[in-house]
């Protein structure tokens, strides 16, 4: 009997999963429907959100002493450290997780990255001919962008803040400075901020998530995305990680190795996301992670507690100065 099957016999005797997943629920319906195809008699129970709200729900669950969570995908890493050093998380080592690269894994089994975002540039190519996309950051700060840029809000969202904080890294505080004279508007999610450029609300925005545009772009939108040689393009990984005493914890694991497979991670690969595995090829029209200038410490920066919260409240002083003055 192979793993798989070893795994899908007990996995069937619990007949479920309960998996906490953070993001819109089209990110993971697909996944869903083949692994219960290929699986029958499993159910998956999808719980999706904002990361936040679904590790905060996770940590009330664990304090009442009923957690309903077998499984968690969220882009949260620091999460994941915490449960990591409580002892919440079960180690597992699926098969293959040799060809997960070492920054996308734990180092005694308790969490692993199963795909990789980036933030890019994305814009209106109905407005936007190809000479005049901006090519940096500096280039949003043109008044031709006045009212005409939208952006995550770096003080509500964990990879939007690391976005802002490689800037002003980079280029000074005088950049935000600058960058409010140009008015952009702060919304909360990717997906709210992919609409309203679909929609022709705005033009531009300097962090678009890949696979939102291409989806909208493969959709018809006037939507194309630009990959900067100048700045380095933030990257993070969705995590997994299964629960100590899930309730449910062979189709936990059996979930996680059918959705590290190759043979998946290659599907999801298309859809346009990076995998963390090394055997898997980039999304069509993307190159390998490794060709591009990258921004990786999204771990180191956001498991520093006391500089997340100092940023938070500074970047809110800029987009909502009547709640944080500065």
């Amino acid at each position: 009997m192979t793993h798989e099957e070893s795994l899908y016999f007990s996995a069937k005797k619990e007949r479920r999963l309960d998996l906490y997943a953070s993001g819109p629920s089209s990110i993971y319906r697909d996944a869903i429907g083949r692994f219960e195809d290929r699986f029958p008699g499993i159910e998956v129970n999808l719980t999706n959100g904002y990361a936040g709200t679904l590790a905060s729900s996770i940590d009330a669950q664990r304090k009442a002493g009923a957690v309903e969570a077998d499984l968690a995908l969220l882009q949260s890493i620091q999460d994941f450290e915490r449960w990591r050093n409580d002892g919440h998380l079960e180690p597992f080592e699926p098969p293959g997780l040799e060809r997960i690269l070492p920054s996308f894994k734990a180092p005694d089994g308790t969490w692993v990255g199963t795909q990789v975002y980036g933030i890019v540039y994305a814009y209106r190519s109905d407005v936007l001919d190809a000479d005049s996309v901006p090519r940096s950051a500096l280039d949003f700060l043109d008044c031709r962008f006045d009212g005409k840029m939208i952006s995550g809000a770096p003080h509500r969202d964990d990879v939007v803040l690391y976005l802002y904080y490689t800037l002003v890294e980079k280029y000074g505080w005088s950049f935000m400075d600058r960058l409010m004279k140009n008015r952009p508007t702060f919304v909360e999610g990717h997906a709210p901020l992919a609409r309203a450029l679909v929609e022709g609300d705005f033009t531009v925005t300097l962090d678009a998530i890949p696979w939102l545009c291409l989806a909208d772009k493969r959709r018809g939108a006037k939507v194309d995305m630009y990959i900067s040689d100048e700045d380095a393009m933030p990257i993070w990984a969705q995590t997994a990680g299964i629960f100590r005493g899930a309730r449910h914890p062979c189709a936990a694991k059996l979930f996680l190795s059918w959705y590290l497979s190759q043979e998946q991670q290659a599907s999801m690969a298309r859809d346009g996301t990076w995998s963390p595995r090394d055997d898997v090829p980039p999304p069509e029209s993307l190159r390998p992670l490794t060709h591009y200038k990258l921004a990786d410490g999204f771990r180191e920066f956001i498991t520093n507690e006391r500089l997340v919260c100092e940023l938070r409240e500074r970047f809110q002083s800029y987009i909502e100065p009547s709640a944080t003055p500065r």
